[in-house]
């Protein structure tokens, strides 16, 4: 059913999920009726990595529970544009490490159930058969084949867990397997994508270093011209201030001339 949280999960409150599941950390295991859990919300939404640590610490089994669709919280982060890289790769992560958990918490109960089977078996004599036979309620109350019928029925309870057990076990291995596979997949293809981006980087650095390299032997070329105009122009005002001297003694020396004939007169 929904609780408080999924509501604000599903209306993108992120301060008050945190102040629920600090409150009510339970809540972050329940699941909708269609079996979404608070972190199979927020990974549709643009959520804070801080929010997103908040739920997952409360539970973290989230990040391998499937809905109803079949679909996990890291396969929604994924469709959802807004979810950051960081996001994702966070997810992925925790969902590796919850499925080798979850496959190591079943091997081990594998391992006590197998032991449980083997204990029970001792407990069952070889002529179970002929005791079975007994069909009146009284009869068999009377006898001492209730115990063993007990543990007769416990032995095949015990063995269906079993096998559910290793098809969960074998289960898990094949998502386990076909997750790596979609990551190796995933990995090529981003591998190919920067191949490819790099190669483009390096065709417009060649494209365009040749381009480059001629505006700056322009560059140099016009500071060069640059240089000798600066040259040529001090060289020409010089001349000019010589010229300008000339002309002034040119017209300084006809009043000279003139007071020197005065004086010898």
């Amino acid at each position: 059913m929904p609780s408080v949280l999924h509501d604000n999960a599903k209306k993108c409150q992120f301060d008050k999920i945190i102040d629920r599941v600090v409150t009510h950390p339970n809540e972050a295991s329940q699941q909708t009726e269609h079996g979404d859990t608070c972190l199979h919300l927020i990974a549709t939404k643009d959520t804070p990595m801080h929010v997103l640590k908040v739920v997952v610490k409360a539970y973290p089994q989230a990040a391998i529970l499937r809905n109803k669709w079949d679909k996990l919280p890291l396969d929604y982060a994924i469709e959802n544009h807004k979810s950051s890289p960081d996001i994702i790769s966070f997810l992925r992560g925790l969902e590796k490490d919850q499925y080798r958990e979850e496959k190591i918490r079943l091997e081990k109960k594998v391992q006590s159930l197998t032991k449980d089977v083997e204990r029970l078996k001792k407990l069952v004599p070889s002529d179970l058969a002929k005791n079975v036979k007994i069909k009146t309620k009284e009869e068999l109350i009377s006898s001492h084949v209730v115990p063993d019928l007990k543990a007769h029925v416990s032995i095949g309870r015990l063995e269906e867990r079993l096998n559910l057990l290793d098809r969960n076990v074998q289960s898990l291995e094949s998502d386990n397997k076909k997750k790596n596979t979609k990551d190796e997949e995933e990995f090529k293809r981003s591998s190919n994508k920067r191949q490819r981006v790099e190669d483009d980087i390096q065709r417009v650095h060649d494209n365009y270093g040749t381009k480059i390299s001629a505006m700056q032997e322009k560059l140099e070329a016009t500071q060069k011209n640059q240089e000798e105009f600066k040259c040529n122009f001090i060289e020409i005002w010089q001349r000019m201030n010589a010229l300008q001297q000339q002309v002034q003694k040119k017209q300084l020396a006809p009043p000279l001339q003139q007071q020197r004939n005065r004086t010898s007169k």
